[in-house]
This record gives structure tokens, sequence and C-alpha cells, in this order.
């Protein structure tokens, strides 16, 4: 994945708007969040003060994300990931945490989640949050079968639904379950290339 720009993480991230990751001043900068005019809005005023509440920092997030497909092309502008978290400073696709997919204030999220599963699965993150600012939901992908809802919120509710998401989808959470893949896969591996080769497949 290649990283072409960062306009609006960075216009937030040294606005001064928020303190440090994870402070309670990002999750404050959300509640007053009540609506937006367009999709550029959702995504500064909205996701980016919660990839920042959720404790991610400016280095591990990349915006307008290129996705590549192993199969079929399309021509004309090519597909990019609004958002994807990584585990740190190295943007590839064994560090990748969560594909994120902003949509217009109050549009569709259905609309939106089949493109987001796609490009989970191609920069193989194991989880996607979709949001149009006004509802937010986090899918679980799976490597057989259709990805899991596991979080649903209305985004004036995100505050009292504050631990469940920290618990789900901080950056520590998510960093630990990714490594809880990679133990799973090792221990059930009878040696190392065979693991290397499924943990280069995952996902």
């Amino acid at each position: 994945p290649r990283r072409t720009g960062s306009r609006h993480l960075l216009g937030f991230f040294m606005s001064g708007e928020t303190a440090s990751n994870g402070d309670d001043s990002c999750w404050n900068v959300l509640a007053t969040q009540l609506a937006f005019n367009n999709e550029a809005e959702v995504e500064r005023r909205f996701v980016c003060p919660l990839l920042q509440a959720l404790g991610f920092a400016l280095h591990d997030i990349a915006s307008q994300v290129s996705v590549m497909f192993k199969r079929g092309a399309k021509k004309g502008r090519p597909f990019q990931a609004d958002f994807v978290a990584y585990a740190g400073a190295e943007h590839s696709l064994t560090t990748s945490l969560m594909v994120v997919e902003v949509k217009a204030f109050k549009a569709s999220l259905a609309d939106a989640k089949e493109q987001a599963e796609s490009y989970a699965y191609a920069l193989r993150a194991p989880v996607l949050l979709i949001t149009n600012g006004c509802s937010l939901e986090v899918w679980q992908t799976r490597q057989a079968g259709e990805s899991e809802l596991i979080f649903e919120s209305h985004v004036t509710g995100l505050l009292e639904q504050r631990p469940v998401l920290e618990r789900l989808i901080s950056k520590q959470a998510l960093v630990k379950f990714v490594e809880g893949l990679k133990q799973t896969t090792l221990t059930g591996a009878a040696d190392f290339t065979e693991y290397k080769h499924t943990e280069l497949t995952r996902l």
C-alpha cells in the first residue's frame, strides 16, 4: 500500500484541537460534533479525533491508500481506502490493523460495507470501520465467510460506549488481537516455513 495523502490528519493532529493520544479531550471533541456538511468534514472533525482517541498517532495512520487487487482491473480513478491504521510507522500488509471507510453525513452505510470489506481483505486488515458521521459500524473480517458486525452505535452514544469501543479497536487492543492471530498460527504450524506462508496469506 502507498501513502498518498494526509491532509486531514495533519490538519487535525497539528491543530491543537486535542491533547496526546488517548486523552479524555479527544473523546470530548467527538461529543461536540453534531452535523457535517460533507464527507471531508466527517473525516476531519470526526474520524481523525476518533482515531487519536483510540490511541493512534499520526505516524500510525495513512490516508488515501491505494489498494491493489489480484484479479480484475478498473479504468480511471484507482481504488483507495480512506484511512488505514497500522501498528506503527511501518505501513505494510503485515502491520495493517484497521481500514476506515468514510461516507457523507447520513449516507447509507450498507452501500459502503462491501467496498470497505474488499479493501480490508486486500490490505490484510482484521477490522474495518464504516461511518457517515451519524452512525458507526465495526466489522471483523473472516478468512472464510462474511465479515461479522461486532459494534454499531449512533455517534451521540459513543461516549457511553467508549469502554466497549476501546476494548475492540483501540490500537493496543488491535495489536494484541493480531499478535494472537500470529501465535495461533505459529502453534498450529509444523515449522516456521509453514507459519510464514500461513501468516502472509492471512485474511
